[in-house]
């Protein structure tokens, strides 16, 4: 099974929220944005493996993630994918249904709620 970072249901309206975090560091030289780049890649890879997994057998996926909370799959009526990077994540805004957003923006934006 394929690990999930951070998963978040709202039982209230059945929209489950699965996010990759990949921690990235401000690249140095030419080799670490290649790896930077190569990371936004694994996650973006590894957000539409969980899908066609949630696809192939919802059940089973769900109580892989929260294992004992008895979460039926059949209250889940959204999914929304997210990968949280840091990085040079403006050139991956359309990925096919998971928003990318960056860790910095994200944090500045949290830390001021």
């Amino acid at each position: 099974m394929i690990d999930v970072d951070l998963a978040i249901l709202d039982e209230s309206n059945g929209y489950l929220t699965i996010i990759e975090v990949k921690w990235l560091i401000e690249p140095d030289s030419f080799q670490e944005e290649a790896n930077a780049e190569a990371e936004i890649d694994k996650g973006i890879t590894q957000l539409r493996t969980i899908e066609k997994l949630m696809d192939i057998d919802k059940s089973r996926f769900i109580l892989s993630i929260f294992n004992d909370q008895q979460i039926k799959s059949e209250c889940i009526t959204e999914i929304q994918y997210i990968l949280v990077s840091q990085g040079e994540i403006h050139s991956r805004v359309d990925s096919h249904g998971i928003d990318i957003l960056d860790y910095q923006v994200s944090y500045n934006l949290l830390e001021k709620t």
